[in-house]
């Protein structure tokens, strides 16, 4: 019974502190966040495609130089490794903090951004906790498709303020 107890308190600790991790991400970066979330919800089919594309190519970066720094014996060849994990978790993070802004604002529309939030960010993390098919299904598929609206929120910034200059 003691085990039980320290595993929900173990639980709720995680899910308490990354919903906080999520609202302070978005307390520095809200206008990237609401930029990737507006991309989400105006083209989801898009963003889930091209955050699939792009994570696999990161990842299979990252386990090429892994690879290559471990056979050849050249340690320096972790370092691209690193910084394609490093991308991947960054990006997650803002993709994560995305979701939760469309969830709370679609659930909870009457409610400020800060609080529909903070519901969002519950509600996203306890369903991910689901056996199977929070783990197998709605974590990648969500992942993949805020890891894309980031990534078109990036490169429409970028275009506009390359336009901006010309």
């Amino acid at each position: 019974m003691q085990s039980l107890i320290v595993f929900i308190l173990a639980n709720a600790t995680i899910i308490l502190s990354f919903s906080a991790l999520l609202l302070v991400l978005t307390a520095f970066f809200s206008e990237s966040i609401e930029r990737a979330a507006e991309q989400i919800s105006l083209q989801p089919g898009r963003s889930f495609l091209l955050g699939l594309i792009n994570a696999i190519l990161l990842g299979s970066i990252a386990v090429l130089f892994i690879s290559l720094a471990e056979n050849s014996g050249l340690g320096i060849l972790s370092l691209p490794a690193l910084l394609s994990i490093f991308m991947l978790v960054a990006i997650s993070m803002f993709a994560l903090a995305s979701l939760t802004l469309i969830i709370g604002q679609r659930l909870f529309p009457s409610q400020d951004n800060f609080k529909a939030q903070w519901r969002g960010s519950l509600l996203l993390l306890l369903a991910s906790s689901a056996p199977y098919i929070g783990w197998f299904i709605l974590v990648p598929f969500l992942l993949f498709m805020g890891f894309g609206g980031v990534l078109i929120s990036v490169l429409q910034s970028y275009q506009s303020r390359k336009k901006k200059q010309h």
